[in-house]
């Protein structure tokens, strides 16, 4: 097939622009022209090597969820929004765009379908996304990270893809574990930190029986570092907090047990890597679709899900404590989460799109 001309939506959160990043990487492999339009925020700005990308950037904040100075905001500079998202479709002339989630898909996805350039959508949730949406009747097709509920794909437009995952994490390799020593205990809260984890999970280890030792990394998101402090407890033989972290495959590898948000690139790699863990969805996602992430490897018996609420503290030291007790079941959880990834994502993808592309 000819090299084609790739356009890619995608800003925001790290949960859009990652896997467009390494989708972005395939088509490049693959000989392709890749351009990509995002908000330009830090995270793009400090991730997307714009050597081997075309990058423009459209400034945008979600609606859904905000207050309504910030709606009338959207509203009022969303034609402005779109002619430069026109402008941009016209230098790049793409033979096929896909939205990776963002509201900066929006204008993009539009434009391409008035330019009638073949719209492809990516979503990596269990639940649609509010642009996805939008966008659903407009696109050719819908490429699905984590499967849907049943009621929601019966349509010819969806298909069940997985989410796009960096190199490093395709063929990860996980080491036996059996807790013979302290337990190594990874607390992951999204790319900006999750707070209630910050300051809970200190108070769930310190009340184990002091028997149970634990080694802990814990991402804690940026400048909130201060928020967390596993120091003096007396069952945490060492701990280490980041901000940030910039290379999770290490860390991926050292651990045991995982403590997570739900995110849909989080639950991916956590297949990816044939980690155990206990996902904590963040209560206030969109739809909730954090939870129903997380539900999909729940109801498969490869992980385990407690909520936010009054009875945290006490079904987290539960289920960490039957853990412990039977070791057995961490490796048989862990099988269970490394079948249900999609290994080859990244090229049903790029061919999903390859096929649509004019």
């Amino acid at each position: 097939m000819s090299a084609k001309r790739i356009l890619i939506l995608a800003g925001g959160t790290g949960g859009h622009i990652y896997p467009a990043i390494s989708l972005a990487n395939t088509f490049i492999e693959h000989n392709h022209t890749v351009s990509w339009i995002g908000t330009g925020n830090d995270l793009e700005e400090s991730v997307i090597n714009k050597k081997n990308i075309n990058f423009y950037s459209i400034s945008s904040k979600g609606y859904r969820g905000k207050k309504l100075l910030s709606k009338m905001i959207f509203l009022l500079t969303f034609p402005a929004r779109l002619l430069k998202a026109l402008l941009i479709v016209k230098q790049v002339k793409p033979d096929v765009t896909i939205g990776m989630g963002g509201y900066v898909t929006l204008f993009g996805g539009i434009i391409s379908t008035i330019f009638r350039i073949p719209l492809v959508l990516h979503e990596q949730n269990a639940i649609l996304g509010g642009t996805n949406k939008l966008l659903l009747k407009l696109a050719s097709k819908v490429c699905i990270g984590i499967p849907l509920d049943e009621n929601q794909n019966h349509s010819n437009k969806f298909k069940i893809t997985g989410n796009p995952i960096r190199d490093e994490l395709l063929n990860f390799k996980k080491p036996s574990s059996d807790l013979s020593g302290p337990c190594k205990l990874l607390v992951l809260g999204g790319s900006q930190g999750a707070s209630y984890l910050n300051k809970n999970l200190p108070t769930v280890i310190e009340d184990l029986d002091h028997q149970m030792k634990f080694d802990i990394v814990h991402q804690s998101g940026a400048n909130k570092e201060h928020e967390v402090s596993y120091q003096g407890l007396a069952n945490v033989t060492s701990a280490k907090i980041y901000p940030y972290m910039h290379n999770p495959s290490i860390f991926y590898e050292w651990a045991d047990i995982v403590i997570c948000r739900a995110g849909a690139m989080t639950i991916t790699e956590i297949m990816a890597t044939s980690n155990l863990a206990i996902f904590i969805p963040y209560p206030h996602a969109v739809e909730n679709h954090q939870f129903y992430n997380a539900k999909k490897l729940v109801d498969g018996g490869a992980a385990f899900l407690v909520e936010e609420g009054n009875d945290f503290k006490s079904h987290i030291q539960l289920l960490l404590t039957d853990i412990f007790k039977n070791k057995v079941s961490i490796e048989s959880m862990r099988i269970k989460a490394r079948t249900m990834f999609y290994t080859d994502a990244n090229e049903t993808i790029m061919n999903i799109c390859l096929a649509e592309a004019r």
